[in-house]
C-alpha cells in the first residue's frame, strides 16, 4: 500500500538520499551529487513554503514532488514574467511554485503522481500555484 507524507523542509533533509535516487531513475543520472545538493535540492529547500510530499510502498520510496514560495527575481519566476509579460501580473510573485515531481516507471499508472499533486497543494495559503511541465519518457 502506497502512503503519501508532507515533510517540512527540516524534516525533508532526512530523505535526500532516497529522493536523489528517484531523481536518477526518472530524470536520469547525476554527475555530481554534491552540486545536486547544492542545486536544486538545498536552494529550494532554503526558500519559503518550502515542502516535500513522499509516496512510500513500505520502505521504498517511490516518488516524490516539491515546491515553495515563488518570488520575483528568482530565476523561474523571471523567465515566466519574461516570456507571458502581462498575463501573469498577480500570478508571479508570493505564489506556490510546484518545482518538482517523479514516480519510478514502475510506479506509473497507480495514480501516485496524482495524489503526490494533490498532497503537495493541499491547504496552501498562497494566493495561487504555478506549475510548468514537461514530458520525460525515461
Amino acid at each position: 500500500m502506497v502512503t503519501i507524507a508532507t515533510l517540512s523542509s527540516a524534516q525533508a533533509s532526512a530523505h535526500r538520499d532516497d529522493v536523489l535516487s528517484v531523481w536518477t531513475e526518472v530524470f536520469g543520472p547525476v554527475e555530481d551529487p554534491e552540486a545536486w545538493t547544492d542545486s536544486p535540492w538545498d536552494r529550494h529547500r532554503s526558500r519559503p513554503g518550502y515542502r516535500l510530499a513522499l509516496a512510500h510502498d513500505g520502505a521504498r520510496l517511490m516518488g516524490f514532488a516539491w515546491g515553495c514560495t515563488g518570488e520575483r527575481g528568482q530565476f523561474w519566476s523571471d523567465f515566466i514574467t519574461r516570456e507571458l509579460g502581462p498575463k501573469v501580473e498577480g500570478w508571479v510573485g508570493g505564489h506556490f511554485e510546484f518545482v518538482e515531481l517523479a514516480v519510478i516507471r514502475e510506479a506509473r499508472g497507480r495514480g501516485i503522481g496524482g495524489r503526490l499533486h494533490d498532497a503537495l497543494l493541499a491547504d496552501l495559503d498562497h494566493h495561487c500555484a504555478l506549475l510548468a511541465t514537461s514530458s520525460n519518457t525515461q
